[in-house]
């Protein structure tokens, strides 16, 4: 994706996109790439056809009762299947849409306002009926559609805004997470710990697990961080510590003076005599 709001797929083909693209989603097994952003509406490639005009484009929900427009703003979109597409919207609404039904607005719709306090930045599928969404607070929320759409679980510790979540190809219980607090954070998100975080120095929009990594779901291979919101203080893996953990303090040596000066110049408290007949030292 360029600044041109074009999807590059190789060195001859281009498929150009409605701007402003804010989201993209692009499925390697299906061959789609899926679209989205503030006033552009999702809209679906076909990335293996000829054709450069999207096989899907999604219509805006019906008017409001006073018939004004709603707003338009795709915030995260994913590829369930080859025919369902999911999109989380700015304004703390998920959509599904099936492009079998012909009408190209959405089938269902759900609203997540209760649970997310910031608007919400990605969407991913984590299996065929759970959904991860990223907020702008740094938390991830695991959703269940078998429940109405309800939360299940938080992965806390991000601070800054989730810009993309990765899952480990080789299907391994492992989220891949990369936002704005410059932080790549590892999750294991059947048990929601914190498995590693990982300084990068630069904000990052994007991140990818190699299928070869040697990771796996046994959590005792890492070492085991508290799931709180301050879990990075608790980072015992945190690339970095160790460099901060082996630095001598330095102290002023002024201070050092003016500390030993007030211990010495202190008089001790006389000692009471109690009707009892032991010494209290007066407070």
């Amino acid at each position: 994706l360029n600044d041109n709001n074009m999807i590059r797929t190789d060195e001859s083909a281009l498929i150009y996109g409605r701007s402003p693209i804010e989201a993209v989603h692009i499925h390697r097994r299906f061959a789609l790439a899926a679209v989205g952003g503030r006033d552009n509406d999702l809209c679906v490639f076909d990335l293996a056809g000829e054709r450069q005009e999207p096989i899907f484009t999604a219509k805006n929900v019906r008017d409001h009762v006073l018939e004004v427009p709603m707003p338009v703003y795709v915030a995260g979109c994913c590829i369930a299947s080859p025919s369902v597409f999911c999109v989380a919207t700015a304004y703390h609404e998920v959509r599904f849409y099936d492009r079998r039904v012909g009408s190209g607005r959405p089938v269902q719709e759900f609203p997540i306002s209760r649970e997310l306090t910031r608007r919400p930045t990605c969407i991913t599928q984590w299996n065929c009926n759970k959904y991860l969404i990223g907020e702008a607070s740094g938390d991830v929320h695991l959703y269940d559609t078998r429940r109405g759409f309800t939360s299940r679980a938080k992965l806390r510790g991000g601070v800054g805004s989730v810009r993309q979540m990765t899952k480990h190809p080789n299907g391994h219980q492992i989220l891949a997470v990369a936002g704005l607090d410059r932080k790549a954070r590892l999750f294991h998100v059947p048990t929601g710990k914190l498995l590693q975080s990982i300084y990068l120095k630069q904000r990052a929009t994007c991140v990818l697990l190699d299928r070869h990594t040697p990771l796996s779901d046994a959590t005792e291979t890492f070492s085991g961080i508290v799931n709180t919101k301050n879990a990075d203080k608790n980072a015992n893996n945190a690339l970095g510590d160790e460099l901060w953990d082996d630095m001598e303090p330095v102290v002023d040596d002024d201070f050092e003076e003016k500390v030993s000066f007030s211990s010495r110049g202190k008089a001790a408290a006389p000692a009471i005599k109690t009707p009892t007949g032991q010494k209290r030292d007066r407070d």
